[in-house]
């Protein structure tokens, strides 16, 4: 049995029931403090659809109303209106069921009865009556409508008669009290006298007991007037709220009615079992128009294409799923329910946004956690780690998870913008950083080993500058080491050592021939410019023994290149020629003492300048003594240790007297013992300068001179 609408085909036969809902009714000391169900029996079977159906129904009511109101009509019942059913009989297709209830309407001030038409008769009477007649009778819908008749649909009841031909007898199985039992039995034996057909419903099943259902089926089983009832069809388990078995019950009553036995062979089912198939339909309907919904709003396109509910609407108007679903859950359902499908597609654009961040969190972890210990570190602890760290907000931004903020124009697309911190509470953010703790404790353990194998390296002297990994494998191999290493770093890590060995090598080679060159100064060995393989062999064979030379055996070239570029200079030391190119003290030395000497000292240390300005102070009668200060060419250490001495230095200051000199410079030496600032003259010159000059005119320079600061670097292999 199905239902269809009220208008029914011109060929199709129609067989009009009318269908009469009864049960306890009265006031709240009777009945208790809801009724029994029969208006959500009546309304859910005639207006099935969810924006039609009301829970509330309430039967307290105004003098006026009940007396004013054609939908009342100073009478205790009222006309629900129709529905067409469709069935499977030969002699009839369809089955117009008109359903009226009989009630009890109360007094809103004094809340009790109203009095009716026909006020000598109390309900039981009235509930077995099988004519109504109500002239000018309108059709019931809800309590609002009352006074209100024009703004609702109007449909008179027909020729203001309704002749019962079947009883519902509603029994709500939620209340179990005496009052309620003797109440169902008296209106059940009245209705039995009518000789007409009755089917029991259970009403409010979802919220009954089986303790309570055992009650009142023991009840009726013991009440002789329902034998035949029973015997018809057993008490139908419904649910007006969920929709269980409500048209099912409307239909057997009619199809009783009608003497139809086809359908008695089916019994109605178990609540439950009701329950379950409606919960699966409803599933069902739900489904599908989630489905209509990702079709209309696609969530791959969002948020480019985002289209709010009324265009929704035009697009799916009239279609099969969304009529089904508003007729089940209603039309504020179903914008809910895309309310929530929008939501849900701008969170998933979100997360699918915030995810797309995630590779940049490896780089990030190494600004916060490349020097954290991360054996036994977990992911909880590294993300409160970074969000204490006083860096946190320049590389992350915090934002509530507020999902209206975050609009497509909230994510800025530059890769140096800052992250939203909840990136972090992704599993991904703990996925990337297991890949680089993993990463990073292989690349620390890498390093550790690499720097233990150079240390190995280093205190293998048998390894000599320019000798292969595979000659030098032997000295090596045996250790412990080596079997953690893999080939290919242990021959990386050669290769770097075998550059430091080489470059170390090359600078002793360097020193050896700068003091090479003051045994050459004063030879005779033509020009410099006609220096060839008679010089080389010279300055060979004089520095063959030195340990440096000797260092560099297997890499001849490196040193036989090296010997020539200092050639000129050995012959030749002049600023010109010297190794250090630009950079020689001859050439920069005035410069930097200029630069020195516009400093003001304002950090306490110590230096040699005090102690030499009190020598040549004790050995000169001059008011103002010159020092002369020699540094190596290309000894950037000395250099530097030059440049603590003077800036750091609380007992020495830049001097105001600028002398018309490029080649000295004067600062101010504190004299302790009558703290006294007292002037000096400082220049300053390349060590070979100074050595070939005292060797060219000794008496005059030493003459010049007070005193000598040698700045030297004490590292040398030499010293």
């Amino acid at each position: 049995m199905s239902s269809s609408s009220s208008s029914s085909n011109s060929t199709t036969k129609t067989k009009e029931i009318n269908v009469i809902v009864v049960g306890v009714s009265g006031s709240e000391a009777v009945k208790g403090p809801s009724g029994v169900g029969k208006s959500l029996l009546c309304n859910r079977f005639v207006r099935p659809a969810a924006d039609e159906f009301h829970r509330e129904h309430s039967s307290v009511l105004s003098q006026i109303d009940f007396c004013g109101s054609p939908v009342i009509n100073k009478d205790h019942w009222l006309y629900w209106g129709s529905r067409v059913l469709s069935t499977s009989e030969a002699s009839t297709s369809n089955v117009l069921v008109r359903v009226a209830e009989q009630t009890e309407f109360l007094d809103d001030e004094t809340f009790e009865t109203i009095a009716g038409c026909s006020k000598s008769e109390n309900y039981f009477q009235r509930c077995s009556r099988t004519s109504l007649q109500s002239r000018d009778k309108l059709m019931y819908i809800q309590k609002e409508q009352l006074g209100l008749e024009s703004e609702f649909p109007q449909h008179l009841l027909p020729d203001g008669k309704f002749n019962v031909d079947g009883f519902i007898l509603a029994c709500d199985v939620s209340k179990e009290t005496v009052l309620h039992s003797n109440h169902v039995i008296n209106i059940a034996k009245s209705i039995a006298k009518t000789k007409k057909p009755i089917v029991i419903a259970f009403t409010k099943c979802d919220e009954m007991s089986e303790e309570c259902k055992r009650h009142y089926m023991t009840l009726f089983l013991a009440t002789k007037e329902l034998k035949h009832v029973l015997c018809n069809l057993p008490p139908v388990e419904t649910s007006a709220v969920k929709n269980v078995n409500v048209e099912y019950l409307f239909g057997s009553l009619a199809m009783l009615c009608l003497r139809s036995q086809k359908l008695m062979k089916k019994p109605p089912l178990a609540y439950h079992e009701a329950s379950l198939f409606v919960e699966q339909r409803n599933l069902h309907v739900k489904c599908c128009f989630s489905t209509l919904l990702s079709q209309a709003v696609p969530l791959c396109v969002y948020p480019k294409k985002c289209l709010s509910w009324k265009q929704v609407l035009a697009d799916i108007d009239r279609h099969p799923d969304l009529m089904n679903f508003v007729e089940v859950f209603g039309s504020r359902v179903a914008f809910e329910m895309y309310e929530r499908y929008v939501s849900e597609a701008k969170e998933l654009w979100a997360m699918n946004r915030l995810r797309s961040l995630v590779p940049r969190l490896f780089e990030i972890f190494q600004v916060f956690l490349d020097v954290v210990d991360l054996a036994k570190m977990e992911w909880n602890m590294a993300r409160d780690y970074m969000r204490c760290h006083p860096h946190f907000n320049v590389l992350f931004e915090n934002n509530d998870y507020d999902l209206d903020m975050w609009s497509p124009s909230t994510f800025n697309v530059d890769e140096k913008s800052r992250l939203p911190a909840e990136i972090l509470l992704l599993p991904e953010a703990g996925n990337v950083f297991e890949q680089f703790r993993h990463s990073t404790q292989s690349l620390r353990l890498k390093h550790q080993l690499a720097q233990e194998f150079e240390y190995l390296l280093h205190e293998i002297h048998q390894i000599l500058p320019g000798s292969s990994l595979d000659s030098s494998y032997p000295s090596f191999q045996h250790f412990s080491i080596i079997k953690k290493l893999s080939p290919e770093i242990i021959a990386e890590e050669y290769d770097k050592f075998q550059q430091k060995l080489i470059e170390n090598v090359r600078r002793q080679m360097e020193e050896c021939l700068l003091e090479a060159a003051t045994e050459f100064q004063n030879c005779s060995h033509g020009s410099s410019e006609f220096l060839g393989i008679k010089q080389i062999d010279t300055v060979r064979n004089y520095i063959e023994k030195d340990r440096r030379y000797q260092w560099m055996k297997l890499i001849p070239a490196e040193r036989d290149q090296t010997t020539l570029t200092h050639l000129p200079f050995i012959f030749n030391a002049s600023p010109l020629n010297c190794p250090s190119l630009e950079m020689c003290i001859d050439m920069v030395g005035a410069s930097i003492l200029n630069d020195f000497s516009e400093q003001t000292s304002t950090f306490g240390g110590s230096s040699g300048f005090s102690e030499c300005f009190e020598a040549t102070r004790r050995n000169s009668g001059k008011k103002m003594a010159r020092i002369q200060i020699c540094a190596m060419c290309g000894d950037r250490l000395s250099i530097d240790s030059l440049a603590t001495a003077l800036f750091h230095n609380d007992l020495i200051r830049s001097s105001n007297l600028n002398y018309p000199t490029d080649e000295s410079s004067f600062i101010e030496v504190l004299d302790k013992s009558t703290q006294n600032w007292n002037t000096l003259e400082l220049s300053m010159n390349s060590y070979h300068s100074w050595t070939h000059r005292n060797d060219t005119n000794p008496q005059q320079f030493i003459d010049f001179t007070d005193g000598y600061l040698f700045v030297y670097n004490s590292t040398r292999t030499s010293n």
